[in-house]
């Protein structure tokens, strides 16, 4: 808030009230989004994923254990999941809905009860006890679905650009391996979305149970066929020439150094994603034991190509980009509000400027003429801009000397801490 302060000229006072104050944070996002960057005929996705920041003390509005991966472990922290609109093409990322996790008292006493019945059962007999009768499971309830929740109504119905001639089509959804089950595939279904995300490595898949010519018989029929064997290479369901041809850049099939040389798509079943027939591409990289170290990419939309399936899963790590861009330059790993009202102001407001950052980018890119601007480059114009002006106009007035003390402190400031 105070850098805030001092770069815009507004009184401390004036603007801590203003956090105060409680604005419809998607609809602004929206709108920048709408008029900077939509495209009427670019191809969109939607993103998500959470990030985690680590904060101290114990009065931070929603703070809790968060598991943190920069760690390996759970850390006193704030954590949050938003929503992105990614270009296929270009690449770029727009935030437009974030919500934090926040964990009620109903929540703690659901994991206690959890962690207890953990306990009594250890060291018991396997299965369940005899007489007891298969009950309705109650509907998942816990602090990240509740968000995602909350961001996709947020979406639902908001989603209509003001000119009758723009349309902006999301039809799927990019998440990664840890939303890949049964949850968050009924929530993107329920929304009209079809889901793109991955399964561990040694799921287990299934071949759809071929149609029996034997007699009918009592039961229902047959959902699950042969067990696919991720580990064997089927010439039949081989598309690595394919997906090679359709992406004409074999840096899109790259995992960290090692490039993929084999690529199998599958129409198949899953034990932990019930009901369904997922689409399922499994990508092999090069070196010894390519067959055990395979990547499995799934969505529910029958109609895509392995190619097209990578590529938009390939869409997914953009979102990273502007968790850190909020967090280096944007507050929101320094912010210092406890309350509420102050920290939900503090987050948007960081996914906010990520978004208008993107729209100076652009500009300073077709001024100059440069291929590519980032976000640092435009931090450095906009604060040399502002210690011209400060310079120009204290240069201006008669008999003022601009290497006074208070002036190069003036100037100093927009660094300093403790000036």
């Amino acid at each position: 808030m105070l850098g805030i302060s001092r770069m815009a000229a507004i009184p401390y006072r004036s603007l801590s009230r203003f956090y105060d104050t409680t604005l419809d944070w998607f609809l602004i996002r929206f709108r920048l989004f709408e008029s900077a960057f939509f495209d009427d005929c670019g191809a969109y996705i939607l993103v998500g994923d959470e990030t985690v920041e680590g904060k101290a003390g114990r009065k931070t509005f929603g703070i809790n254990q968060h598991y943190c991966s920069t760690y390996g472990k759970a850390i006193p922290s704030i954590s949050m999941f938003a929503l992105s609109v990614v270009n296929v093409s270009s690449k770029h990322s727009y935030p437009l809905c974030v919500e934090q996790l926040i964990e009620t008292e109903e929540d703690r006493i659901r994991k206690e009860r959890v962690k207890e019945q953990r306990i009594a059962g250890k060291g018991g007999k396997r299965g369940r006890k005899a007489g007891t009768k298969n009950t309705v499971k109650p509907e998942s309830d816990y602090p990240l679905l509740r968000a995602v929740k909350s961001c996709l109504a947020s979406l639902k119905g908001k989603i209509e650009p003001t000119s009758e001639k723009k349309h902006l089509s999301l039809r799927y959804w990019a998440l990664d391996g840890y939303f890949g089950h049964q949850a968050y595939v009924d929530l993107a279904e329920a929304n009209g979305l079809f889901l793109i995300s991955k399964l561990k490595r040694t799921a287990d898949l299934y071949f759809p149970a071929k149609a029996s010519t034997e007699p009918k018989r009592r039961g229902r029929p047959r959902l699950y066929g042969d067990k696919i064997d991720l580990g064997k290479h089927y010439p039949e369901h081989d598309v690595t020439t394919l997906v090679k041809n359709k992406l004409h850049d074999t840096k899109k099939l790259h995992n960290t150094k090692k490039p993929y040389a084999l690529v199998q798509q599958f129409k198949a079943r899953c034990r932990t994603i019930k009901g369904r027939l997922l689409n399922v591409v499994v990508l092999y990289p090069n070196g010894a034991s390519a067959l055990e170290n395979r990547v499995v990419l799934f969505s529910t939309d029958l109609t895509l190509t392995a190619a097209e399936i990578i590529l938009y899963y390939s869409c997914r790590t953009q979102i990273e980009i502007n968790f850190r861009e909020c967090k280096q330059y944007f507050g929101l790993s320094d912010f210092k509000n406890t309350k509420q009202e102050r920290v939900t102001f503090s987050i948007n407001l960081a996914f906010t400027l990520c978004g208008i950052s993107l729209i100076l980018r652009k500009g300073y890119q077709k001024a100059f003429n440069l291929p590519f601007v980032s976000t640092e480059d435009v931090r450095t114009m906009e604060k040399a801009s502002k210690m011209a002006e400060i310079i120009i106009s204290a240069s201006s007035k008669p008999d003022t000397n601009i290497f006074n003390l208070d002036k190069i402190r003036e100037i100093a400031k927009y660094e300093a801490i403790n000036l």
